[in-house]
Parts: structure tokens; C-alpha cells; sequence
């Protein structure tokens, strides 16, 4: 059986498995681009269909994900939520954006997992989109560092990055 997946499906499956703010199905957006970043370039091959990831001002990034998100939430399985925060500079908005699944998307994920699990590729994909979802964000984001540096280049973050316990 073939897997063909969106992004729409992907952003799902990484909030599914978050648990930002103390609650199952939850997700900071910058863990939701970063979770989408590492699982696009570790399963290139099965997610040729989604788009390339940028470099950005925080590391890589996918341009589509507001759309998708608006989209979701539009379809009524996502609320986006916002919180301000302290401002560290000019640039910084001081909001942080996090992603909680409806009942009614916490459902179509169940069903969209039961049946991807059946498929070797599909059970390899959801366990590294557990184990990702789950890492401390700042070691997530070391690691992406670490390993991808020509995404980091636009970085207005990357001096604060310790890479060194992956080196």
C-alpha cells in the first residue's frame, strides 16, 4: 500500500504526539516547524510531496504551515492560541503560538494513525514523529543545528544553540 501524505496530515500527527503546556495534543509552532523539518529530510523519499523547508530567522521553516494551520482550523480540528511573553528584542513579537487539537481532530488523528501503523513505513514515521514531538525543544533544535548548519544561516538565534553535546 502506498502512503501519501500532506502537510495538513503531518501537522496533525506532530501535534498529536506534543504535549506543550502540560496537555496531550498540543504544540508550539516553533516545535510543530522543527518536528516537520527533521521528519521531511528523514523521510525524503515517502514525503516528496510536501514542501522543501526554508532557512529562517529561528532555523528552518515551512512557508505553508499558517495556511495549513488557517485551514485546520477552518475544517474545526485545530484551535490556534497565543500567549505574550517577554520581549527579548525589537524583532521579537513577544506572542507565542500554540496549536491544540479539537475532539474532532483528536478523532480523524486516531483513525489516521490506525491505519498508517499497519504499513512498516508508515509505523517508522509515526514512532520518529513520537520521539521528536517529545524532545526538549531546545535540544531539538540543537540537534537540527547540529546536523543541517546550512539551515541555520538566517539564524538570529544560532549563537544561543549549544550544538556541543551532539558533536
Amino acid at each position: 500500500m502506498k502512503i501519501e501524505l500532506t502537510l495538513k496530515d503531518l501537522i496533525l500527527f506532530v501535534t498529536y504526539y506534543s504535549s506543550d503546556y502540560g496537555r496531550a495534543g498540543s504544540c508550539l509552532v516553533t516545535r510543530l516547524h522543527k518536528v516537520l523539518f527533521i521528519i521531511k529530510m528523514l523521510f525524503k523519499r515517502l514525503l516528496k510531496n510536501i514542501p522543501e523547508p526554508e532557512p529562517g530567522p529561528y532555523g528552518p521553516y515551512f512557508k505553508d504551515v499558517s495556511n495549513e494551520l488557517n485551514e485546520l482550523v477552518s475544517e474545526g480540528l485545530v484551535e490556534v492560541h497565543e500567549i505574550e511573553r517577554y520581549r527579548e528584542s525589537d524583532k521579537d513579537t513577544g506572542i507565542i503560538k500554540y496549536i491544540i487539537l479539537t475532539d474532532k481532530g483528536m478523532f480523524k488523528v486516531k483513525e489516521m494513525i490506525s491505519k498508517l501503523q499497519e504499513i512498516e513505513e508508515g509505523f517508522r514515521l509515526l514512532n520518529d514523529i513520537r520521539k521528536y514531538a517529545s524532545m526538549r525543544l531546545w535540544d531539538l533544535i540543537a540537534l537540527i543545528y547540529f546536523l543541517y548548519p546550512e539551515y541555520t544561516e538566517k539564524s538570529r538565534i544560532k549563537d544561543r544553540v549549544r550544538v556541543y553535546k551532539y558533536a
